[in-house]
């Protein structure tokens, strides 16, 4: 279970409440909006201390202000009450029917019941909140309203926030093959500035006649198809990413081998590079048809402060050698900067 932890301090419930949705409309960080949500929670009497957890499936766990136990595992333990609440009615839960870990820190902080009020979850996004309490009692009909308004102003920064996401992500994708395009190539090239990389440069040959010949859906079709085959052929650390019309490029991260070496980044290039253009081998079966579809190759290392743009025309250069060469084969680039004259 992964989450945020806003600790509650006593202010205006209504003020809090209307802070939050403003601070969704200004695109607001998601750690603000939350914080201003559970001060909110402050505004009852019985609340010792007020917290919003998130599930959040790809930062994992992480809080925001202070969480009322010391030991932070309390948030992990998939015993507790807060790791499976999926009922969206608020439910209270007597402390001696906690885990043991969490129940002797809750009798040590005076805490004599939680409340919990799960939030739908949005994509990768999940909440639930938990207002600790001194007293035993159950929620009465004014206080499961105020937690059912803290939880709908909460799943509205939740489905803002993955909104956003998935333009973003979108925005970095190409919508046919659902690879990385060209931006999302140069966002991972820059975050990539320390280590060794290899790119190469893929172009199908004699693509063109299949979409006059059987239609640019056959094409599409071919362009997925090939998009997931060299995925396939690829090392977990490697990324493929369609950059034009049928022409792909993987970028190849060398690190330590098995042994704790470095292996030759060229090596390493030509073998992913064979097992790339290998993958394309077997025929494409299209609308009853099967359809054969070859690649060519440039293969280039980057050398330290190159940027992408030069690589990647090295690379291109290498590839139209490959093509000169008779297509259906890999042609490593010549060096950069290239050697000087005398």
């Amino acid at each position: 279970f992964g989450g945020y932890v806003v600790t509650v301090t006593s202010e205006s419930t209504a003020d809090n409440l209307r802070h939050a949705v403003h601070g969704i409309a200004r695109d607001e960080d998601l750690d603000e909006t939350l914080s201003t949500l559970a001060r909110s929670l402050g505004g009852h009497p019985l609340v010792a201390v007020g917290a919003i957890l998130i599930d959040d499936a790809e930062s994992g766990i992480r809080h925001v202000g202070d969480w009322p136990f010391e030991d932070e595992r309390h948030l992990r333990d998939p015993a507790a009450p807060w790791a499976s609440v999926d009922a969206a009615p608020p439910i209270s839960v007597p402390v001696g029917e906690l885990p043991e870990a969490i129940r002797d820190d809750a009798v040590g902080s005076g805490f004599r019941s939680v409340w919990l009020r799960h939030v739908t979850r949005s994509g990768a996004l999940g909440a639930v909140i938990v207002a600790w309490h001194k007293d035993s009692q159950d929620t009465t009909p004014n206080q499961q309203r105020h937690l059912d308004e803290v939880a709908s102003v909460a799943q509205l920064a939740l489905e803002h926030r993955e909104n956003l996401r998935r333009l973003e992500d979108a925005a970095l994708r190409d919508p046919l093959t659902q690879l990385g395009n060209r931006s999302r190539l140069a966002e991972r090239f820059d975050a990539s500035a320390d280590e060794t990389l290899v790119i190469l440069f893929l172009d199908l040959d004699d693509f063109k006649p299949i979409n006059t010949e059987h239609g640019h859906l056959a094409g599409d079709h071919v362009l997925q198809v090939v998009g997931q085959r060299i995925t396939g052929a690829l090392r977990g650390d490697d990324e493929v990413f369609r950059v034009g019309g049928d022409e792909f490029v993987v970028l190849v991260t060398i690190s330590l081998d098995g042994a704790g070496s470095m292996p030759n980044p060229r090596d390493v290039g030509a073998k992913v590079a064979r097992r790339a253009l290998g993958a394309l081998n077997a025929p494409f079966r299209v609308a009853g048809r099967e359809l054969s579809v070859s690649a060519s190759a440039g293969i280039a290392v980057r050398r330290p402060e190159e940027p992408l743009d030069s690589v990647l025309d090295r690379a291109d250069r290498a590839l139209l050698a490959a093509k000169r060469a008779g297509k259906g084969r890999a042609v490593e680039a010549s060096p950069w900067p290239p050697p000087t004259a005398g």
